[in-house]
């Protein structure tokens, strides 16, 4: 099992690689640390007897600090117990955590050159009670500086939720709805979070609906939160209809519905898919104080079909997307 990481301004690169040997009840990881020429600058490695609970931890996510050269990595094990890692040329360094909170939550982490953040969304088990985001920092040498729970803003408990989710919670671990978190970042010197409602499914599938995107200070103060209706059900429900752009200071999000706009600006769900259903394509653009605005690109009786998974990012302000019809293709430019 191999992981590929980069530095934020890409002059730093980490392959870590896991191997084990089962009749020995031994894993080892290995860490190469690489400048932008491919140059070897340090390699860590940490071997140990791995036990039942050792199995349970999985990855989560993971952020390379350029300005001290260090790879920080998050482990997660259901239940709220997580593992830090801060691997370096001084050492590899592992530290149990467990939070404060004891609230469900699923977190990443993501960091600038004096600390980092471990992010994401907390459920409450009592669905009179609102959910939230949940924050944290930590020093560069894994010092927990301040942890705290962070209630959704009023604009989106009361104008962004449908009369449904004000009734039965936005989320709830013992519901079938809960929030998948998908993005967390640092821009405009601010902390940004992305992610989805989640639905599940009676086969035990997933199935992605509306996005919720947060704005944060580095200290934990609520900029915005905002719910964004997309309302969509796939035909394969094994991955999400939206990506995230950052162009000229803001965050542009774009995804595929089978709905036209004024659907979903009236909150109508999508019907049950078809396998290779026409769908349509739309962007959200939103301001440095949480305002947004839904514009249909395509027209799915006349437009080719773009996929958002198969879009790219050129020059800052373009996004590129391939799109199909029958047996045509075709590459659609979209300027901002």
């Amino acid at each position: 099992m191999g992981r590929f990481d980069a530095s934020e301004d890409n002059n730093y690169f980490s392959l870590s690689i896991e191997s084990r040997i089962n009749k020995q009840q031994t894993k080892t990881i290995t860490v190469l640390f690489l400048n932008s020429d491919y140059e070897i600058i340090f390699k860590k490695q940490n071997k140990f007897e791995w036990k039942e609970n050792d199995e349970k931890f999985q990855y989560r996510s993971s952020f390379i600090n350029s300005h001290t050269k260090s790879l920080y990595v998050l482990n997660f094990r259901f239940g709220g117990d997580y593992k830090l890692e801060l691997i370096n040329n001084d050492g590899y360094k592992i530290k149990d955590f467990n939070f404060q909170s004891n609230m469900i939550k699923m977190l990443n982490i993501t960091g600038d050159k004096d600390h980092f953040y471990c992010l994401g969304f907390y459920s409450n088990n009592d669905r009179n009670t609102n959910d939230g985001i949940f924050y944290s920092k930590f020093s560069n040498d894994l010092e927990l500086l301040d942890e705290k729970e962070i209630s959704y803003s009023k604009q989106l408990l009361e104008e962004d939720q449908s009369k449904l989710q004000k009734k039965k919670g936005l989320s709830s671990y013992k519901s079938n709805i809960q929030f998948s978190l998908n993005k967390i970042s640092i821009k405009n010197n601010d902390l940004y979070l992305f992610g989805e409602l989640q639905l599940r499914l009676y086969n035990d599938g997933r199935a992605y609906d509306d996005i919720i995107a947060a704005c944060l200070t580095k200290n934990g103060e609520l900029n915005w939160s905002r719910l964004v209706k997309k309302n969509q059900n796939l035909d394969d429900y094994s991955y999400t209809s939206y990506k995230t752009f950052f162009i000229k200071n803001n965050y542009i999000l774009l995804f595929n519905s089978a709905l036209n706009l004024d659907d979903i600006k009236q909150d109508k769900k999508s019907p049950k898919p078809l396998k290779g259903q026409k769908l349509n394509l739309f962007s959200v653009n939103f301001n440095e104080q949480g305002e947004f605005d839904f514009k249909q690109l395509t027209n799915k009786k006349t437009d080719f079909n773009y996929i958002i998974l198969e879009s790219n990012q050129l020059e800052n302000e373009k996004i590129v997307l391939f799109g199909n019809r029958k047996k045509e293709n075709k590459i659609m430019t979209i300027k901002f």
